[in-house]
């Protein structure tokens, strides 16, 4: 009977593992969508505060597209790219840590289940030696 419940115990570590995984993977793919999200959004805000930007400087005077209106306008453009790249770092560490996540639980799950495994043979060998 012992080793049935070692078994039975090997086969639901296992079975959590998978199911770990499955979790783990699923919010890795949650962490790439939610990163392409945030480059988009900041894509369309650094748009929207570079077209302000253009339609302030032709308000106060300036020539858009000239000089150190240019050289704002770029600056713009690069901060939204840092910010673009640092989204796509944050998110693929996120994604990776999740990936190693599953993997760890999974191996946890069979580890487990050869655990379970080789507590069943221990007891039917005890089993075997004492009747």
């Amino acid at each position: 009977m012992k080793a049935a419940a070692s078994v039975i115990d090997g086969f639901a570590a296992f079975s959590a593992g998978k199911a770990n995984r499955r979790i783990a993977r699923e919010n890795e793919r949650s962490a790439n969508m939610d990163g392409a999200a945030e480059e988009q959004r900041i894509r369309e805000a650094a748009r929207a505060a570079m077209g302000r930007q253009a339609a302030s400087q032709a308000a106060s005077g300036f020539e858009p597209g000239t000089g150190s209106a240019i050289d704002e306008l770029r600056e713009s453009a690069l901060n939204s790219t840092i910010d673009i790249l640092l989204t796509r770092r944050r998110t693929a560490a996120e994604a990776k840590n999740q990936r190693i996540q599953g993997r760890a639980a999974y191996r946890a799950g069979v580890f487990g289940l050869a655990a379970g495994a080789a507590r069943a043979a221990g007891e039917l060998a005890d089993y075997k030696k004492g009747g």
